[in-house]
């Protein structure tokens, strides 16, 4: 897919972000931790593209939890990471993605 190499840059400044803040914010009890979702129906590359009514779609949702694209739903489900459920959490990188990596042949949809 074009611009994947673009995408899958874009995910680890995030996740090295999140480890440095974290570190540098402890001591003033202030947690950083980051949301990263796989592929999410209404989102991205499946809004308004070519990708959005294509095989492409069946790609990504194979072999995920119940065999679909997430909702925006599925990553609003994480927003524990900012409430005080997860005061001890931080420096973390919860991947929202139906139990599948976000690497590989599955974002250039090569089967």
């Amino acid at each position: 897919m074009p611009g994947a190499g673009l995408y899958t840059a874009t995910k680890a400044p995030g996740r090295h972000s999140a480890e440095v803040l974290a570190r540098e914010t402890t001591e003033h009890g202030i947690t950083v931790n980051t949301i990263q979702p796989g592929p999410i129906d209404e989102a991205g590359v499946f809004v308004d593209s070519i990708l959005s009514d294509s095989p492409f779609r069946g790609v990504q949702a194979a072999g995920r939890i119940g065999n679909r694209i997430g909702t925006p739903d599925d990553v609003a489900d994480a927003e524990c990471l900012a409430s005080d459920l997860a005061a001890w959490v931080s420096g973390t990188t919860v991947a929202v993605t139906g139990g599948l990596p976000q690497h590989g042949n599955r974002l250039t949809g090569q089967p």
